[in-house]
């Protein structure tokens, strides 16, 4: 799986990854990149037109994430300059000297928003390294971000649109087929010492404790088999109005399926139809133990947060705490925008 999303970066982006990238959060970050463009530009106007600008600030904000060869390949393909020639040479050692200079990060970036081609959207994109460490979340199309940003309340102080959420408003669904043991053992504890909590442990839930953990909750835990849609099916789910960030963590709970000509289908797009917020939700099967430390090491990161950080940049070191970091760490992506926890008063 490594393997796999390292040719996705290299094969299928290879110079151009950089188009990955959100915009720099930090103002000061993004007049340096304008500046230093600005002055490539300048330095080499004979050879870079004015028409090339959008793709060379592209490729110096990434320059430090780009092979050699790439870099090449790329300023080859723009300028129509041989590698060979001295002019290429110039431009590529200047770029190279201006990200050092930049030094730019992930970590410090806006949210990319994926929206796949029903062709690829099976596959781990949050997992090619450029992206690993970057926050990534998944919409099924520009409509759905429209109208998952008009429902987000106005986050003073963040440096961009996000949904809150409640951490003591949280229901949970615990081992509700009772044949996950080692599951129910680990966060049994755990989330009934958290007397704010409610939630089902050992048994199925009614469809009326599912509505309700979507409906009455801010924060929704389920850790048991698939997307739990045996309890409430995916028709049902659209016809509510949910409100609860939505942890799936059964196999395939974020699988969405292809057939023929249709597009794809799944139960987390039901979820955001019914307005939920924001889904964490497993590609394809995973094992109990790995996910488990994946939600653990989620859950006690995130929760605390204090409204200082989303949900996605806690994905990375959760994604990392995993055993099988790229079969199983690579499973869980989020759909959604971005969501903050509550700020304690």
């Amino acid at each position: 799986m490594q393997f796999l999303v390292k040719q996705m970066e290299d094969l299928w982006f290879g110079g151009y990854k950089g188009v990955l990238l959100g915009c720099h959060r930090n103002k000061e970050d993004a007049a340096k990149l304008n500046k230093a463009t600005g002055q490539l530009m300048t330095v080499f106007s004979n050879y870079l037109p004015n028409s090339l600008e959008t793709q060379i600030k592209m490729i110096l904000d990434s320059a430090s994430l780009i092979e050699k060869e790439q870099l090449a390949t790329v300023l080859t393909h723009l300028t129509g300059l041989p590698c060979s020639s001295k002019a290429h040479s110039s431009i590529s050692s200047r770029i190279m000297q201006l990200s050092k200079v930049l030094n730019f990060g992930v970590s410090t970036r806006d949210t990319t928003v994926l929206v796949l081609d029903k062709s690829i959207q099976h596959l781990p994109w949050e997992s090619m390294p450029i992206l690993r460490a970057h926050p990534v979340c998944r919409m099924p199309s520009l409509r759905f971000i429209e109208t998952g940003l008009m429902r987000l309340d106005v986050v003073e102080g963040a440096e961009e649109p996000c949904g809150v959420m409640d951490p003591q408003n949280t229901y949970y669904i615990l081992n509700p087929g009772n044949d996950l043991p080692q599951t129910q053992t680990r966060f049994q504890d755990w989330f009934t010492k958290e007397k704010s909590w409610r939630g089902v442990i050992g048994k199925p839930p009614t469809s009326e404790q599912f509505k309700e953990a979507l409906t009455a909750s801010e924060h929704f835990i389920y850790c048991g088999h698939g997307s739990g849609g045996k309890y409430l099916h995916g028709d049902d789910i659209q016809r509510v109005q949910c409100q609860a960030v939505s942890l799936l963590m059964g196999c395939s709970s974020g699988r969405l399926n292809v057939s023929g000509k249709l597009e794809a289908s799944g139960v987390v797009l039901n979820y955001l139809v019914a307005g939920c917020p924001c889904i964490v939700a497993n590609l394809w099967d995973v094992t109990d133990r790995d996910i488990d430390r994946f939600l653990e090491s989620l859950l006690h990161s995130w929760l605390p947060s204090n409204g200082q950080t989303t949900i996605l940049e806690h994905m990375k070191d959760a994604r990392s705490i995993c055993k099988l970091k790229y079969m199983i760490g690579a499973a869980p992506v989020v759909y959604g925008l971005p969501v903050r926890t509550k700020k304690c008063s």
